[in-house]
């Protein structure tokens, strides 16, 4: 896996993701096929593009889902 370093804004991005599709963190843990602890220690640090990919990916797939959810209840 390489040496990773402790990033500052600790993964800004995909953190203002998951706030702006009001997702938490077992949440997409559970879609990433990994417990809620390994993600939070993976976000500890700055991730690699692939990784970072995957995440926003997950994060799009729940949202697009909560959104498809909400217009079945309308």
């Amino acid at each position: 896996m390489g040496t990773r370093t402790v990033s500052k804004d600790r993964n800004a991005l995909v953190r203002s993701a998951m706030a702006e599709a009001n997702i938490k963190h077992w949440q997409l843990a559970n879609q990433l096929g990994v417990s809620r602890v390994t993600l939070q220690d993976r976000l500890r640090y700055e991730l690699t593009k692939e990784e970072r990919q995957k995440i926003l990916a997950a994060i799009t797939a729940l949202r697009l889902g909560k959104e498809a959810e909400a217009e079945n209840k309308d």
